[in-house]
């Protein structure tokens, strides 16, 4: 039998981290939780897991000081799962230039400052697999989400990039575009954020914010992904236990792989459709 993976991860308190961790668990790998609460994590502490308080949207330094000691409990981190985030409701023009960059610092600048700090100790040991948690929101623009939209957007892009850089040193990176999943990720009095201000222009009966609005509010608690099957599904395929190998992005959820086949044709289509104009660009 292999030797059991160190699993780093983040925004364990609830949802798709907490389930992550009890199958990395399950699956005999070693797990360092972090959740920017450690009470949080007195269950998953019980159950086996490693317990450390860990707040992402905090600066390349502070973010050392968990990394260090996360280092030294095991000494080495075969898997980062780039977990925690939060959503912001509100129109671009609505949303403030400090809620943006706040949200962008916890989805966004802080899973790449953690890249930055372990992929030097992947890369000695030339082994090691990153997994940026994103969402159908990284593929398709949602009304009233600009904002967490955009940082899932990048997120997407960097995963890209990250995996072509490292792939010849025995690293991968993998991009998770998430369905709707029944966490609380959607609850407004749990992690939902909201653009402090409220232009009425937007909230009409027949605006597309309002329609969205509604979307969210229908399917918060109804969402049809399970999370637990997603926390094995991810243990499982990033820790490289299926024949077909570690992608580059998996779509997981049985919505985000229709809307993803959708904006993809949509997209191939609306190329087509330019072509002649594109192409008459050239020399």
């Amino acid at each position: 039998m292999s030797e059991p993976q160190v699993w780093f991860v983040t925004g364990c308190s609830s949802g798709i981290g907490r389930e992550v961790v009890l199958a990395a668990l399950n699956a005999g790998h070693r797990v360092i939780a972090t959740a920017r609460k450690p009470e949080a994590l007195a269950d998953l502490v019980d159950k086996g897991a490693h317990g450390l308080g860990l707040d992402v949207s905090g600066s390349s330094a502070e973010l050392a000081k968990g990394v260090e000691p996360a280092l030294a409990v095991y000494g080495r981190i075969d898997v980062l799962v780039n977990n925690a985030a939060q959503i912001m409701l509100g129109a671009i023009e609505e949303t403030s230039e400090e809620e943006v960059q706040k949200i962008f610092q916890v989805n966004l600048f802080g899973p790449l400052n953690l890249i930055r700090l372990i992929l030097p100790h992947m890369r000695e040991r030339k082994s090691g697999t990153i997994v940026n948690v994103g969402s159908q929101g990284g593929t398709l623009g949602f009304t009233g989400m600009s904002s967490y939209c955009g940082t899932k957007f990048a997120l997407t892009g960097y995963t890209e990039i990250l995996d072509a850089e490292v792939k010849h040193l025995g690293i991968r990176a993998v991009y998770l575009e998430l369905g709707n999943f029944r966490t609380d990720i959607l609850d407004p009095k749990v992690k939902m954020l909201r653009a402090s201000r409220s232009i009425p222009d937007y909230h009409t009966p027949d605006s597309a914010l309002t329609a969205g609005e509604a979307y969210i509010q229908a399917t918060s608690g109804n969402q049809p992904g399970d999370a637990k099957k997603a926390g094995e599904v991810i243990v499982r395929i990033c820790s490289g236990k299926d024949e077909r190998g570690i992608p580059e992005r998996l779509p997981l959820g049985t919505d985000a792989v229709a809307n993803g086949k959708a904006k993809f044709r949509s997209l191939l289509e609306n190329i087509e459709k330019w072509e002649d104009i594109s192409r008459s660009t050239d020399f």
